[in-house]
């Protein structure tokens, strides 16, 4: 596989724009729902690449940030830190990865140990994270990022 990383830090225009037409990993659950949210998305990503930008289509639910949201963005660099000590592995920032593969889907990593394993934080308020802990088991609301 031909995976790149942008060099262009995550939440810049510049990395916006490297996203414009691509499905993301964190819209896999919709693009892979059925029905009318499917399809809005699939328009969606067409019109921006006809035109190669965003238009007067919303700039994506890429960019939308929920309190949760902007919180867990806060936290991510400390939890990085915490999960490599405990993994014992440097867990590097990346930009937008994009593979030849499987061209017009990419995903932002939260974090990629070495050059192969993506890392995606989620940093829950602490009811919910226990009850992760509990589940031991990936919680199904972020099944499809991860797969993407």
């Amino acid at each position: 596989m031909a995976v790149k990383y942008s060099e262009e830090p995550q939440g810049t225009d510049l990395w916006l724009q490297e996203r414009v037409g691509l499905l993301t990993a964190s819209r896999f659950a919709k693009a892979m729902s059925k029905g009318k949210g499917r399809q809005d998305l699939l328009h969606e990503l067409r019109f921006q690449r006809r035109i190669g930008g965003y238009g007067n289509s919303p700039a994506s639910e890429d960019t939308y940030k929920s309190a949760a949201m902007v919180r867990g963005n806060r936290l991510e660099p400390e939890a990085r830190l915490v999960a490599g000590m405990m993994l014992g592995e440097e867990i590097k920032e990346v930009g937008l990865a994009t593979n030849d593969d499987y061209p017009g889907i990419g995903a932002s990593l939260d974090g990629l140990i070495g050059d192969t394993i993506g890392w995606e934080a989620k940093c829950p308020l602490g009811p919910t994270h226990d009850t992760y802990l509990e589940q031991a088991r990936l919680p199904a609301v972020y099944k499809w990022q991860v797969h993407g």
